[in-house]
């Protein structure tokens, strides 16, 4: 998947991206060490969770005594 189809990813984070290469997902993945260089840690951390296919979203587990 193109790195632009990710939900955050702008057209000026896509620039920087191209720069360094990157025009896909699994380009991010092979490439996460100058990304890490490149950007702050959290942006660096979100390319690279994306690319993954790790959501940013979090749920708690269901009480089993509240059932």
């Amino acid at each position: 998947m193109e790195v632009r189809k990710i939900p955050g990813i702008g057209r000026m984070t896509e620039l920087t991206l191209n720069g360094l290469g990157v025009r896909t997902c699994n380009d991010v993945i092979k490439k996460a060490a100058e990304i890490l260089i490149a950007f702050k840690e959290g942006t660096a951390r979100f390319l690279i969770s994306c690319a993954l296919g790790i959501s940013r979203c979090y749920h708690e587990e269901a009480d089993d005594d509240a059932i």
